[in-house]
């Protein structure tokens, strides 16, 4: 019984675990796509500290 707890955890766990990971991702992606807007709008008025706050 306890060891099927165990397994039932170890498997919430990996889920949750590639939950984060997916959203990590997507996050990379849209961080991606906002600077390639950035770029094709060509901002020159930002300073290189400015772009970390996108």
């Amino acid at each position: 019984m306890v060891q099927q707890q165990h397994m039932i955890l170890q498997i919430f766990h990996l889920y949750i675990l590639q939950m984060l990971i997916q959203i990590v991702l997507v996050r990379q992606e849209i961080l991606k796509m906002k600077i390639c807007q950035l770029q094709l709008a060509k901002i020159d008025i930002l300073g290189p500290g400015d772009y970390l706050l996108f």
